[in-house]
């Protein structure tokens, strides 16, 4: 693992690429724009790898909405199974599928896909039916006659506004470009979810093996009290030495409930981050398991697609190309609208003549309504448009840059984390050498039991930081995939995802029947 990984060229890559995406926001939308806004994040071509970078599109290559969760996990690049844990990776695949965040995000794309049905039917023609039936008295001065009579009548009207200057066309572009940022928007909470998951069941495995060093530590200790009490009674060591053993004894024993606390915390996180209640994993996850660590390495170079993984850049430029459609829609409002209405049927006093042909009545008409004077309604309108649309280029900048410090901080702290696990394995490997001597000496009668144990003190010490090592990598690592939008995919040879629910204890996810409901599927477009 330490012999992989983005070196520090690669990472200034990555970061130049970001900014030249900084660079890039500010163009999207200039006057051009501002009136096709479709025009915005042109795809130009991207290269191989970081080296150069040209600004995407924001289209969606596949609607992640359609897809099921094995489906959605390869679109994130699957990148926690370089951990090979097959009990994370159901996990993972559970949590895609089964998250109620996720859930609620989905119906709110849902909804932005029927509001662009919405939107886009105000451009057809609308077509209404009805009949009446009164009975009506005239007065005497009335020309037409007077009396009490019945009026019976049937009667259909067609009505179109023809979208002459674009005002629907540019409502539906906003409502299009808005669903699609809350598709991006899913894609991120649920690069989030995965990533808090992962982070938790990584956390998790690294107290399990804390709690049993702990446990042994303590066991160790309690050895050296009995050794260290008979050398007391026998003048060979002060009785403050047997006093400082049991105060290490006793402060050992209190960490133990406070490492299964914060496993039981662990195990109620994984179960809720997968669409469950707290204790639905309890009894899988509660055997300890090996720690994560990767068992191939992170490339030393990535595409610059990975860049476009990040939905929150993609997510605010499809907001700006929303915001561009709204003042393309406000600029619209100032022109005129037209109007042609149909209107046919029968009308007749005599109900058995309502349908005879000389009942048949019709009109039809052409209509035009300009805005002449709306107390300056309109450019209020076209100034709140104009401003929104400067502030999602404001957001989009904000946003980039924030990308850029995420990242700019997880290759860091990955290229540390590398280092310090290098260092403290050496450290560990240095003390079980030690260990080996001090057996050597304790069988020829050079080394007392007490000097043995305190080696296997010091060697447990050392595993405990290599623990802390081996948790921070992982975490550090989890932290540039997500940094990064969801990883990226790699050429490794990887087995399938296992189902949800497996015969094998390391895979069943569940001691309870599972209570989520299905994947729903929309398409935004």
């Amino acid at each position: 693992m330490t012999n992989g990984g983005l070196s520090a060229r690669n990472s200034h890559a990555l970061l130049s690429a970001l900014l030249v995406l900084s660079m890039a926001g500010c163009a999207l939308h200039d006057t051009d724009s501002a009136t096709d806004p479709n025009q915005a994040g042109a795809l130009n071509g991207l290269p191989p790898t970081f080296d150069t970078f040209t600004q995407t599109d924001v289209t969606p290559t596949q609607d992640l909405t359609t897809l099921d969760a094995d489906q959605l996990a390869r679109t994130l690049g699957s990148w926690w199974e370089i951990f090979d844990d097959k009990t994370l990776d159901a996990l993972v695949l559970r949590a895609i599928e089964a998250n109620w965040r996720l859930q609620a995000a989905l119906e709110n794309i849902e909804q932005a896909r029927s509001q662009i049905v919405r939107v886009n039917a105000s451009a057809l023609p609308s077509l209404n039916a009805g009949v009446t039936a009164s009975r009506q008295q005239t007065g005497t001065t009335s020309k037409l006659g007077f009396g009490l009579y019945d009026l019976y009548g049937f009667n259909a009207s067609l009505a179109w506004e023809p979208d002459v200057f674009g005002q629907v066309q540019a409502r539906v572009d906003t409502a299009s470009r808005d669903a699609q940022a809350l598709a991006f928007d899913r894609r991120a909470l649920m690069v989030s979810i995965t990533a808090e998951l992962v982070d938790a069941y990584a956390q998790l495995r690294a107290v399990q093996q804390q709690l049993s060093l702990t446990r042994q530590y303590a066991g160790l200790l309690e050895q050296q009290i009995r050794l260290t009490g008979r050398l007391a009674d026998s003048g060979l060591v002060a009785p403050a030495q047997v006093a400082q053993t049991r105060q290490a004894y006793l402060t050992t024993q209190a960490q133990i409930p406070v490492l299964q606390a914060r496993i039981e915390s662990l195990i109620t996180t994984c179960s809720i981050l997968t669409g469950g209640f707290p204790a639905d994993l309890s009894k899988t996850l509660r055997k300890p398991a090996p720690m994560l660590s990767v068992h191939h390495p992170v490339p030393e170079t990535l595409p610059s697609q990975v860049l476009m993984q990040r939905p929150d850049i993609a997510a605010q430029q499809a907001r700006i190309l929303a915001s561009a459609a709204g003042v393309q829609a406000a600029e619209a409002d100032f022109m005129p609208s037209f109007s042609i209405p149909l209107g046919t049927g029968y009308s007749t006093t005599p109900f058995d003549l309502l349908l005879n042909p000389a009942s048949f009545i019709w009109s039809l008409g052409a209509g035009l309504t300009a805005p002449l004077y709306t107390g300056e309604e309109l450019q209020a309108s076209l100034a709140i448009a104009q401003s929104v649309n400067r502030e999602d280029q404001l957001l989009y900048e904000q946003t980039v840059r924030q990308a850029l410090k995420e990242v700019e901080d997880a290759v860091t702290d990955y290229q540390m984390s590398q280092q310090s696990l290098s260092s403290t394995q050496g450290m560990a490997q240095a003390q079980a050498a030690t260990v080996v001597q001090q057996k050597s000496l304790f069988t020829t009668g050079q080394a007392s039991r007490l000097q043995l144990n305190q080696a296997l003190l010091d060697q447990l010490l050392a595993s405990q930081s290599v623990i802390d090592a081996r948790y921070a990598s992982a975490a550090s690592l989890v932290m540039l995939y997500r940094a990064l939008g969801g990883g990226w995919h790699t050429e490794l040879d990887r087995s399938p995802t296992p189902p949800l629910t497996t015969e094998s204890s390391d895979a069943h996810l569940t001691d309870n029947p599972v209570r989520t409901a299905p994947v729903e599927r929309a398409q935004v477009s």
